[in-house]
């Protein structure tokens, strides 16, 4: 967490470095609507748009995996759903048969 922190906040401080190095005006163009802005404030803002599109494209997953542990947890906390039970170490069943024993 605190890697990916670093990371983020280098490559956040090389955009806006690199945003304030191109401060000449340029002109912006959407279908009617024309602006001059400055170079680096349009950096920025794609910047800024791809950091939320990503985010946003990754909610999903995030939220899927988040509900699959939770899942999981409450499973665990309820002794689980299919009534099984872990056999003890040394037992007959062949499922559960020590490596060692095996032969090949």
């Amino acid at each position: 967490m605190r890697r990916s922190l670093i990371i983020l906040l280098i490559i956040s401080l090389l955009v806006a470095i690199f945003a304030l190095q191109n401060s000449m005006i340029v002109q912006m163009k959407f279908w009617f609507w024309k602006s001059e802005t400055h170079l680096g404030m349009v950096l920025i803002i794609c910047f800024i748009a791809g950091a939320l599109i990503g985010i946003a494209a990754s909610l999903p997953a995030i939220i899927r995996k988040n509900n699959q542990i939770r899942d999981l947890n409450k499973k665990l906390s309820s002794g689980g759903d299919t009534g099984k039970t872990v056999p003890e170490a040394g037992s007959e069943d062949p499922e559960f048969e020590d490596i060692n024993t095996t032969t090949l």
